[in-house]
């Protein structure tokens, strides 16, 4: 299999070979190409994130009514809505994590969002939807995503209400995900092969997506006095896909469009260019193979903990939760190029909420993350950017509850 210039004419042409130094320029920009298509394909999303799992540190057995300060024997609401604005940015870095990052002092890495959590109660089980919609800052470019999250929870043991201090089990399956438009990056990187000089002016990851099907255990025992503890231990499956990489480019004063297909590199020049040839690279020769590396599926297992206590009009809460990963092919072609692959994941959430009557609780949350968003968004991890993920990270919420 070689690389091939083709002319426009015959750009079909089966086996239409061009002089050795024609096709080793084109090799030389093709990997460059595809190398910077790879590493473009979180596009930033790792300098900024979004909450889009289920926030599985702070989970319970029992029902919303151990989150707010309703009581009773009808104390678990038919319907609750949860509203949320999530943000990180400069004004909220109380740890100082992006103080002491290299992009201090600047909006790349800022995030903002905002979710809509809808629940429905029964005695023994609750269902839940919710979306998101949000905006990550990355340099001079802002990217939107959408994500969304439906779950079931049964409870498996009976509901005790005001008696002594039981525990409580229950099972919850989970789906949530993540996905985008086209993500586009301006950028200025020069390509150089031999004869030939390439200026990348754009790249593209077409519809990144990710999904996830969870199952958890959980456990919840009243200790008194307001005190609830929490255990869950779970299995997940997650798969990571997209509808292709490309990038635009000049090459020689002209303006081309590069595809990174699942059998070849194919740089088009745009319509004006007359004499300008079509670039065909095979994979095969290709340092990088940009479909397969920015596409992966996965299994991960977690356990984690939660206390939680209630007095009066104020609650409070801390979670911690610790997630392995078990990455098909991708991690192992990270660790052989020398580079870190990051297969756990730790995650620290607290909790405040108060609430001036039983149906309205006002709430603020934050989460601090051992390897930003490695948990949470899945589809910015592939083999170019797995070593962005080992800074820290953490972001903040600020919502109410509403019962009903």
């Amino acid at each position: 299999m070689r690389c091939a210039l083709v002319p426009p004419a015959a750009a079909d042409r089966a086996g239409h070979r061009r002089p050795a130094a024609v096709r080793s320029a084109g090799r030389a920009l093709a990997g460059q190409a595809l190398a910077a298509a790879a590493l473009f394909a979180a596009l930033g999303l790792v300098q900024g994130g979004a909450q889009a799992a289920p926030q599985d540190a702070l989970l319970s057995a029992t029902g919303p009514d151990t989150e707010s300060g309703a009581e009773g024997p009808d104390a678990t609401p038919r319907v609750d809505l949860e509203w949320g604005r999530d943000v990180a940015n400069d004004r909220v870095d109380v740890l100082g994590l992006r103080s002491r990052s290299a992009y201090a002092g600047t909006q790349v890495g800022n995030y903002g969002g905002y979710h809509l959590q809808a629940g429905f109660n029964g005695s023994d089980w609750r269902g839940e939807m919710a979306f998101w919609r949000r905006e990550l800052q990355d340099r001079g470019d802002r990217h939107d995503l959408r994500s969304w999250q439906a779950g079931w929870q049964q409870r498996l043991t009976p509901a005790r209400r005001g008696a002594a201090p039981s525990a409580d089990l229950a099972l919850r399956l989970s789906a949530w995900g993540n996905r985008s438009g086209t993500l586009t990056r301006s950028t200025g990187a020069g390509l150089v092969a031999d004869t030939l000089n390439a200026q990348l002016t754009q790249l593209q990851l077409k519809r990144q997506r990710d999904r996830q099907l969870q199952l958890d255990l959980i456990g919840s025992r009243s200790l008194g006095q307001g005190w609830l503890a929490s255990l869950l231990g779970g299995v997940g499956d997650s798969r990571v896909t997209n509808d292709g990489v490309s990038a635009r480019a000049n090459v020689a004063g002209c303006p081309y469009q590069f595809t990174f297909g699942a059998q070849a590199l194919l740089a088009t020049p745009d319509a004006g260019c007359q004499n300008a040839p079509i670039l065909s690279v095979p994979n095969s020769l290709l340092p990088y193979d940009a479909a397969k590396e920015t596409t992966w599926r996965a299994r991960w297992a977690h356990v984690g903990g939660s206390l939680r206590v209630r007095q009066g009009a104020w609650s409070a809460a801390l979670g911690y939760e610790v997630q392995r990963w078990w990455r098909r092919d991708i991690d192992d072609l990270i660790t052989v190029r020398g580079g870190q692959a990051y297969r756990s994941n730790q995650t620290l959430m607290a909790q405040i909420g108060w609430a001036p009557m039983p149906s309205l609780q006002w709430l603020l949350q934050g989460q601090l993350m051992q390897h930003q968003w490695l948990s949470e968004l899945p589809m910015a991890y592939n083999s170019l950017t797995a070593a962005r993920f080992g800074q820290h990270y953490g972001f903040v919420t600020f919502g109410v509850w509403l019962r009903f």
